[in-house]
């Protein structure tokens, strides 16, 4: 009787060590997913944000560059509507272009 008391005593010590080493590898592996998904969800607004700010900067500069051809098409049909100025207004028109000055 004692020996079958003894063996009980021992599964039962063995029971709650598995079972404590179990709880801690479940919290464990609990811990590592929900950094898991924090990290996941912190590389998500990253990727979002850095999108969202090239999106931005797109715009921006394809408002800007929208602006210039705008600029440049206003520039070009005011010479037109001012006259050529004869061959050495197109040709002075012609040297600003070719260095820069407007």
């Amino acid at each position: 009787m004692t020996r079958i008391q003894d063996d009980a005593q021992k599964l039962a010590s063995k029971y709650s060590e598995e079972k404590e080493g179990l709880e801690k590898r479940m919290q464990e592996l609990s811990q590592s997913a929900r950094e898991e998904v924090e990290r996941a969800g912190a590389e998500y607004r990253r990727q979002m944000s850095a999108l969202q700010t090239q999106l931005d900067m797109t715009s921006s500069t394809s408002a800007a560059e929208r602006a210039e051809l705008i600029r440049r098409i206003d520039e070009l049909q005011n010479r037109r509507s001012h006259g050529g100025g004869g061959f050495f207004g197109m040709l002075g028109r012609a040297l600003d272009g070719l260095f820069g000055i407007h």
